[in-house]
Formats: structure tokens, C-alpha cells, sequence
């Protein structure tokens, strides 16, 4: 039998850590990408959740989560790098 929740818990992680990955590389290697840019990622990752009408499933729902997570923490951290920056 396979443990769900410890799937669940794997799935969750390493789409968080790949997601928070991405954000990292892109943040250096594009310097078109902005706070502003990340949040609007956020934004349609909140609206994509909402598209549920024709039932996704678990795993989607999964993704879903670790992604908004991941997408949320970065969007902080970087929001708190520029607000020092003022000082």
C-alpha cells in the first residue's frame, strides 16, 4: 500500500523548492523580472486555483498549494530586500 501523505509531503516540497529555485535563477539571470512581475505570478496562481470548475484532482491540488507557498515566500523576501535597501 502507498502512504499518501508521505507523497503528499514529497510532492509538496520539491514542487516548493523547485518553484522557489525558479523565482532564484530567474531573479539573476533576468533582469527584466521585477517585484511587480512576481507578484502578478502570484496573482494568476490564485486564479488558476480558482478555475476548479471541472475538478482537478489531489495531485493538481498539491501543486497548486506548494506553488502559491513557494511564489508568496519569495514575493516577502524580496520585498523586504528592497524596503532595506531604502535605509
Amino acid at each position: 500500500m502507498i502512504d499518501t501523505a508521505n507523497w503528499d509531503e514529497e510532492t509538496y516540497d520539491r514542487v516548493f523548492e523547485d518553484m522557489c529555485d525558479y523565482i532564484e535563477k530567474r531573479k539573476q539571470d533576468d533582469t527584466s523580472f521585477t517585484l511587480y512581475e512576481l507578484k502578478r505570478m502570484v496573482d494568476e496562481a490564485y486564479q488558476r486555483r480558482g478555475m476548479d470548475w471541472i475538478g482537478k484532482g489531489h495531485l493538481q491540488f498539491i501543486i497548486e498549494s506548494a506553488t502559491i507557498a513557494a511564489l508568496e515566500q519569495k514575493f516577502v523576501e524580496w520585498k523586504k530586500q528592497d524596503t532595506k535597501k531604502d535605509f
